[in-house]
């Protein structure tokens, strides 16, 4: 092999390696980037009528229904779906260090038995 084709392949493999690293450098700043929200569900139950209980990181804020949600000091809360929520809700997060994630739900509509 000449010394040519030698650093040829040298060449095409440090390519390689910066593609690489440029996608490693690329994935690690958008995770970097996002968000890190502390939501969890303990019971969620996306249907009419039915109830959410969920923890978040004390000192964030969550926002249901353009109303704020009473949140414990542990970060424990409880949602009531009413009978009639539409069938997209929003649950707005706020960090305590001010980040803002909204989150989206489906709500399974249902018929109730009125009498």
């Amino acid at each position: 092999m000449t010394i040519a084709a030698v650093l040829q392949t040298l060449l095409q493999k440090l390519r390689r390696l910066l593609q690489l690293t440029r996608s490693f450098a690329c994935f690690f700043l958008l995770c970097l980037c996002q968000p890190v929200m502390s939501l969890q569900y303990q019971h969620a139950d996306w249907q009419q009528g039915g109830l959410v209980v969920g923890h978040v990181e004390p000192g964030a804020t969550l926002v249901y229904q353009q109303e704020e949600v009473l949140i414990g000091d542990d970060g424990l809360f409880v949602i009531g779906l009413g009978r009639y929520a539409p069938p997209e809700v929003a649950l707005k997060e706020i960090s305590a260090n001010g980040e803002v994630v909204e989150h989206r739900f489906q709500v399974k509509q249902r018929d109730f038995d009125i009498q």
